[in-house]
């Protein structure tokens, strides 16, 4: 892990290869907490989530994670 991680800003800009792998993590990462909500939700008698982030407010409606881990608008 340690050899795919950049010593700096600046190597990470200058390899590509190094950016397809932190890129292809994160969206594996989210699409993972997104499959670990849609399950949670399934268990209970909540209408189902029509978007991706509607799983983490739904979550947070459950009182399963708290309102900090839920973005219910993108970043300005």
């Amino acid at each position: 892990m340690a050899a795919k991680t950049p010593a700096s800003s600046e190597q990470l800009q200058r390899d590509p290869d190094l950016q397809d792998i932190i890129a292809l993590n994160l969206q594996r990462a989210v699409q993972l907490s997104v499959d670990l909500a849609a399950h949670l939700i399934a268990d209970t008698e909540v209408q189902p989530p029509t978007t991706m982030a509607e799983n983490f407010v739904l979550l947070k409606d459950l009182s399963i994670i708290t309102s900090a881990l839920v973005v219910t608008e993108p970043p300005k």
